[in-house]
């Protein structure tokens, strides 16, 4: 299976789902991370960093030829149509693409969500978002791991000092482990429903395939790396909601 990991940031391959794209690699699948930026400074170091990250957990790593031209300017429209050309490409050979949720808060992943969905809309691809800068609303894909794969993302977010100097990431993901496994049933199958918890430790996804023009959310589901992408019910068209502003960017373009 090939898989489309699409980072906004260098350390977003780890941060945002690390630990079901580092499983899928180890399980033999091909995992592609494409790094639209390298942020807004120190671009040798990030890309220094990212691809020694990719090298250690067995990614294929695509840098965007506009990587480190990016800047934060909403008038950005350059890089922006890179984007979606290069994400549109990528998708055209991948079985699923992880990728950021469009309404994620930060200006950067929600744009790089939107590009996600329209892509997967586009190449008839099934997509998994993940959510790091607000809560992801509509979880319904629970990926339980192992403390030893926790561990594994860990050890390789350690390569990327420049941003563990500002922000500690590795308590954020060990964290949020704990309590997606805590919350996650609920959150994904309702709060009447009685889950088992194979482990401690677990990340909450949302799944999504497109139909008839339409992006459809699937049934809730825990993750098994056996069979990543089976036969599922899909249930509502959220197209609509995964190509709004998020709430939280809203209210910031109306303070600016």
């Amino acid at each position: 299976m090939n898989v489309l990991l699409i980072s906004p940031h260098p350390d977003d391959e780890l941060i945002g789902a690390g630990a079901a794209a580092t499983a899928l690699a180890d399980r033999g699948h091909q995992v592609h991370n494409y790094a639209p930026s390298l942020g807004s400074s120190k671009h040798k170091e990030r890309q220094r960093e990212l691809l020694d990250v990719c090298t250690r957990v067995g990614f294929q790593c695509h840098i965007s030829q506009v990587a480190a031209a990016y800047t934060r300017r909403e008038d950005n429209h350059d890089a922006w149509h890179t984007w979606r050309q290069e994400i549109e490409e990528l998708a055209e050979l991948t079985d699923v693409i992880i990728a950021p949720w469009p309404q994620d808060a930060h200006p950067l992943h929600e744009s790089i969500g939107q590009l996600a969905a329209a892509a997967a809309l586009h190449s008839n691809t099934t997509i998994w978002f993940w959510g790091l800068w607000s809560d992801l609303p509509l979880p319904n894909l629970i990926n339980f791991f192992s403390g030893n794969r926790l561990e594994t993302v860990n050890a390789a977010l350690e390569i990327h000092q420049s941003q563990l100097a500002k922000t500690d990431y590795r308590k954020l993901i060990a964290g949020r482990a704990l309590t997606n496994a805590a919350l996650g049933p609920s959150k994904a199958f309702g709060f009447d429903h009685s889950l088992k918890r194979p482990t401690e430790h677990a990340e909450l996804l949302t799944e999504v395939r497109p139909a008839g023009g339409s992006l459809l959310l699937s049934a809730p589901r825990v993750l098994d790396l056996d069979d990543p992408l089976p036969e599922t019910e899909s249930r509502q068209d959220i197209l609509q909601i995964l190509m709004s502003a998020s709430l939280q960017s809203k209210l910031m373009f109306n303070r600016s």
